[in-house]
């Protein structure tokens, strides 16, 4: 039933992605601001979709511990998840910088000998 489950979830990301997508296209034209409030919409769909089709959801500890000042912020990037579920926003101050880490694989090795 799972593949049932991801397979709606998939169809319905893809529908909701393409229909946001071309309703966006005017906003190319847009402020910066109101380019990423949309896609701060964007990333509330696709988890509400992912909470109501496959039971996905989430929590953030630890915003409390946040610096009130400028501040880096550093994420193992695991999963697409981790990225939409920081573009709704909320947990870090608009002046703080948010760095993911891509695949462990692009890193530099250390030449074997």
């Amino acid at each position: 039933m799972s593949w049932l489950r991801a397979l709606l979830f998939n169809i319905a990301f893809f529908g909701v992605t393409a229909l946001l997508g071309v309703a966006a296209l005017p906003l190319l034209l847009a402020p910066r601001r109101v380019v990423m409030e949309f896609g701060r919409f964007w990333a509330r769909c696709v988890l509400a979709l992912a909470k109501a089709i496959v039971g996905l959801d989430g929590e953030i500890r630890g915003i409390e511990h946040l610096p009130h000042g400028a501040c880096l912020i550093a994420m193992k990037h695991q999963s697409a998840w981790a990225a939409r579920s920081r573009l709704t926003g909320g947990a870090a101050p608009a002046h703080c910088a948010i760095w993911w880490q891509r695949h462990s694989r692009r890193w530099p090795r250390h030449a074997r000998s």
